[in-house]
């Protein structure tokens, strides 16, 4: 987004309304108090806040229930042909996640 004309018929609007004054700020009244507002905000950033918290506390506690019932099952280890013609077993057998 522009700021000013960007063709002719913009430039004709911003000719015509240039001079154009509007005062009307006088009229305006806000029917909230600032107070009211910035209390409510501060509300809002507290709940927000305790909500983070909890959604961590959550994250942690899910992941400590998943790994304490987490089974694990051995893999038997691969057989391998080696360069030299031999088979050999992998060195390399982990535990397979199951559950």
């Amino acid at each position: 987004m522009a700021i000013g004309a960007e063709d002719y018929l913009d430039q004709m609007l911003v000719d015509k309304y240039a001079m154009e004054q509007v005062d009307n700020h006088k009229t305006l009244k806000s029917v909230i108090k600032a107070d009211k507002v910035l209390e409510l905000m501060g509300n809002y950033s507290d709940m927000s806040r305790n909500m983070l918290i909890l959604n961590q506390k959550l994250v942690s506690s899910c992941s400590a229930i998943k790994a304490a019932n987490a089974t694990y099952k051995k893999v038997k280890a691969l057989k391998m042909d080696s360069e030299d013609g031999r088979d050999e077993y992998s060195e390399k057998s982990e535990p397979l996640f199951v559950g």
